[in-house]
């Protein structure tokens, strides 16, 4: 008999010495142990636990496998819960024939759920490979979560920093439009002056001027307190002029005012 331990590891059914064989994990060594076991001639004086020396048929003997205690041991405890009622086996409930039973037959499911309630313990491979394997997956499944979570986590966080930096470049780029708005209302306002307020302005500068220079009815210069006196006559003079009217004289001397104190703030 040779095969494949893997693809033996399981059986649907298990004789007492096969289960023994695999609890005590000598799955490499059964074809060894099953020649021993399962061929030898009854001998006489080995049948205080079962009775009969036919009895023996599948049981490894004391003195058989000194390397192994366990299997000897687990074998019995097996045949033991046959007997006792506490397995079931194939051949245990059978009373017209004569069946030895070490050659009993359990279903897998049973020595699982035997196991389970006798040796709570206990994991042998041959019984929770299906168990383990799901464990296994199981574990795989959970590492992949936590990876995708870990991931998602680092996501997130990348999704916050890329927020908050859009936020920021909104915040600059809004900033940069105000101040292009602002440069451009003062190009505007510091635009060269069209022909027509070239003119005006020519004009009043020329006004003033011949305000400076005239005398009085008395001949001496002339004289004004206050920049209304100068107003007042420019606009008896030259009040017929275009663009030398009182509001836009008042306005123009506004600007001029404020142009030359920003200049002259500007200069120390």
């Amino acid at each position: 008999m040779s095969y494949d331990t893997n693809d033996r590891l399981q059986l649907p059914r298990y004789m007492p010495i096969e289960a023994a064989i695999r609890w005590c994990g000598l799955l490499e060594h059964e074809d060894g142990i099953l020649n021993i076991t399962l061929r030898r001639e009854p001998v006489q004086g080995h049948y205080t636990e079962l009775h009969a020396p036919e009895h023996k048929l599948g049981i490894p003997l004391p003195e058989e496998f000194p390397q192994w205690p366990c299997l000897r041991a687990r074998t019995l405890e097996i045949v033991r819960a046959i007997k006792s009622g506490e397995l079931r086996a194939r051949g245990a409930e059978d009373r017209s024939h004569h069946f030895p039973p070490g050659l009993h037959r359990v279903w897998h499911s049973d020595l699982l759920e035997w196991m389970e309630t006798h040796h709570p313990n206990e994991r042998p491979a041959f019984l929770y490979s299906d168990v383990r394997a799901a464990l296994a997956r199981q574990e795989e499944m959970e590492k992949a979560l936590a990876k995708l979570e870990e991931e998602r986590e680092k996501a997130l966080a990348k999704l916050e920093e890329v927020t908050r930096e859009l936020e920021e470049v909104t915040r600059e780029r809004d900033a940069l439009r105000e101040e292009v708005k602002s440069l451009q209302a003062s190009l505007e306002k510091s635009a060269p002056p069209n022909e027509r307020s070239r003119t005006t302005y020519l004009n009043i500068i020329g006004a003033l001027l011949k305000l400076m220079l005239s005398e009085t009815p008395e001949g001496k210069p002339q004289s004004f307190e206050n920049q209304a006196e100068i107003i007042s006559a420019m606009l008896t003079h030259y009040g017929h002029v275009k663009g030398l009217g009182d509001s836009n004289i008042q306005k123009i001397m506004a600007e001029a005012n404020k142009t030359l104190k920003d200049s002259l703030s500007a200069w120390g």
